[in-house]
């Protein structure tokens, strides 16, 4: 890359991130914001699915199947 291509490409990025709102916020909150706080990135409805996956691949039944 040429040193006027990168400046340009530098220029570019900057003018970019001064067009971009700063704290851009919704006019109103979303209705699961609180919720997934709390949550975080864990989901306990895993681990219920977990458990349905063991119990729906378990023999059963007069055949076994």
């Amino acid at each position: 890359m040429s040193k006027n291509a990168g400046i340009s490409l530098a220029l570019g990025v900057l003018a970019l991130a001064l067009a971009l709102p700063i704290g851009a916020q919704e006019s109103e909150p979303h209705p699961f914001a609180e919720y997934r706080e709390m949550m975080g990135a864990d989901n306990p409805a895993e681990l219920w699915e977990a458990r349905g996956e063991s119990l729906w691949n378990l023999p059963r039944g007069p055949k076994n199947v």
